[in-house]
């Protein structure tokens, strides 16, 4: 049964909620520093501009004006592109959920042939119609080759399902939520296929988007269990993003001096408290320009886009924070041992180097600290 034009688009607009929803959460969370997030986000506002995208290609059907009919052009064959600028997105996302590989979607050229080919078609039928079509009242109707167009963005989602399925020991328990993510939106566009003028594949896919999100990015591992800062595998991917982009900035990594003694007498609880207490000094003092993780047991790296004077004057923060916390004897005794390096914008810098450079900085100041602790003890005698 055909739905006339006139419709509600209710479904759409809550959908476009719901995502812009979600978008500024990404955003307010700063979760878009992963690569999988930042191409998480692109996936919503591609979706965003078709649930847009299919509202207007039906505003202006009918309407019998020559400014009307040149719009419903227009917005159609924005839709029918668009479509594989979202399914390339979506073979992307999950293909680097798989693989955790930018070089392979390099290669794949991020799944984009659909995009071109629909292009080539979209081209073709502004000379002739073989995809759609506008009567002289300026009413839509499919044309035969718009099957070709949804029949190869239906390829690539059965291609990346059998891609989910040969590497479903990869994904750890996420197959499932992936199989979701992709199977609904393509069957609400098989039903909207059907049943001409059912507007709901799009909010199938805003949908399979939500669920993704809840079990692919909200629960991933962009945060520390215990400290709840950014963790290890986070931090190694802003920081790789940064590099790219060419952005100057300092790796500051502390430790904290002789944590081992504080697990052995009072045990592994009051050593966690330790953790989460100084987690949250460092959080307080580095909150500008910096993200603070825990990189691994008692040991914690902070990016940040702040001066040497700006940073020594951080670290002086958290040594008086810490001497300051009367409410918890452990804090207030405890002692840490920093180093940091910048990434020079002179010479190409890895990861791998910034982190040792600041490493060795840090085990510099951390010896002192010993020698400094034995010669005490020493002269206690």
């Amino acid at each position: 049964m055909m739905i006339l034009a006139s419709q509600d688009f209710s479904l759409n607009i809550f959908s476009s909620i719901l995502l812009i929803v979600l978008l500024i959460s990404m955003f307010s969370k700063r979760e878009l520093y992963r690569f999988s997030s930042r191409l998480f986000a692109h996936i919503i506002v591609a979706i965003l501009l078709l649930l847009v995208l299919e509202i207007l290609s039906w505003v202006f059907d009918g309407i019998q004006t020559s400014s009307a009919r040149n719009l419903n052009f227009i917005f159609n064959t924005l839709f029918f592109v668009s479509s594989g600028v979202v399914a390339g997105l979506f073979a992307s996302y999950v293909d680097y959920i798989v693989f955790k590989s930018k070089e392979r979607l390099l290669k794949r050229l991020y799944y984009m042939h659909v995009f071109i080919i629909l292009i080539i078609l979209a081209i073709i039928n502004c000379f002739t119609p073989i995809l759609f079509s506008l009567s002289e009242e300026n009413l839509y109707s499919r044309e035969p080759w718009i099957l070709l167009g949804l029949g190869l963005i239906g390829i690539l989602m059965v291609v990346v399902l059998i891609s989910v399925y040969q590497n479903r020991k990869r994904l750890q328990g996420k197959a499932i939520t992936i199989y979701i993510f992709v199977l609904l939106p393509f069957i609400t566009a098989v039903l909207q296929m059907v049943t001409y003028g059912l507007l709901i594949m799009w909010s199938g896919m805003a949908i399979g988007v939500v669920i993704a999100y809840i079990f692919t990015e909200n629960i991933s591992t962009s945060k520390d269990y215990l400290t709840k800062l950014r963790t290890r595998l986070m931090i190694v991917e802003y920081v790789e993003r940064l590099i790219e982009k060419k952005t100057e900035f300092a790796v500051i990594m502390i430790d904290l001096d002789d944590y081992k003694s504080i697990n052995d007498e009072f045990g592994h609880s009051e050593g966690d408290k330790v953790l989460v207490s100084f987690s949250d000094v460092l959080s307080k003092c580095f909150h500008l320009n910096s993200v603070v993780s825990r990189f691994g047991g008692d040991e914690f790296v902070i990016i940040s886009k702040s001066t040497e004077n700006e940073i020594l004057s951080n670290i002086k923060k958290v040594e008086d924070a810490l001497s300051n916390y009367d409410s918890y004897p452990l804090i207030k005794d405890l002692k840490f041992s920093y180093g940091y390096s910048f990434n020079s914008l002179d010479k190409i810098t890895s990861i791998d180097s910034l982190l040792d450079d600041a490493d060795r900085n840090m085990y510099q100041l951390k010896s002192e600290h010993k020698n400094l602790k034995r010669r005490k003890s020493d002269s206690a005698k």
